[in-house]
């Protein structure tokens, strides 16, 4: 029933409020442990890069990111030098928010293996973008989308809100880059194009939620409501 109740609470995440109040107090009201002081990372061998656990764990602001890959049995993949891609990494304060909209634990989330694989998938596209690649209505690929075919295959996909906007000096301008998902609250795009080996991080405010609602397939020859559609 709990489990059920979960994956009912990430469907209905298309407009959830963005959380209030100190980190560290959603953190430990929701279990998920503060960050803790990185320790030095060490590369082994000619190698002169650092996979996305390396720097994730360099960082420090992504210890929800680990557990959720360590947990669907993903950090093995994103262990490998030779990954290459882009990935949208959610801090820690992006997972902290998920978990008060959700209403559960850090732990009753990683207990969801198949739910995460779905959702961390979602956040990793098999081609590198950079920020000044990307373009505004763009739709990128992701892991969910290799297999998808029909709705599903664009709910799988990514689509990229890309404005400019002016800052005090009339003639400067910053360009603002989100990324909108098929399920859930567009994040922004808050530390971008950080290499780590082959892959491309791009830091995001907010986890991104796909649409998992499943899909009823058209049935063809079949007037206007007879299956219940109008």
């Amino acid at each position: 029933m709990k489990n059920a109740l979960l994956l009912v609470a990430l469907l209905g995440l298309s407009q959830y409020a963005a959380a209030t109040g100190d980190i560290h107090d959603l953190l430990m009201k929701h279990h998920m442990p503060s960050p803790a002081p990185a320790p030095p990372v060490v590369v082994s061998g000619p190698r002169q890069c650092l996979t996305v656990p390396e720097l994730a764990t360099a960082d420090g602001n992504f210890t929800a990111l680990l557990a959720a890959a360590k947990a669907a049995g993903l950090d093995s993949v994103l262990a490998d030098p030779e990954l290459s891609g882009t990935l949208f990494a959610p801090t820690d304060a992006a997972f902290a928010k998920l978990l008060k909209a959700l209403g559960v634990s850090a732990d009753e989330l990683l207990a969801q293996k198949d739910l995460l694989v779905k959702v961390l998938s979602y956040h990793f596209s098999p081609n590198v973008y950079t920020t000044a690649q990307m373009y505004d209505g763009q739709k990128l690929p992701t892991l969910l989308t290799a297999n998808a075919t029909g709705a599903t295959f664009t709910a799988s996909l990514l689509t990229v809100d890309k404005v400019k906007a002016m800052e005090f000096h009339p003639y400067q301008q910053t360009t603002e880059v989100s990324i909108i998902p098929s399920g859930g609250a567009p994040a922004a795009i808050i530390k971008p194009d950080i290499p780590a080996c082959k892959v491309l991080v791009q830091v995001v405010d907010a986890v991104l939620i796909p649409d998992l609602t499943p899909k009823e397939p058209a049935i063809v020859g079949v007037p206007s409501g007879i299956n219940g559609k109008h």
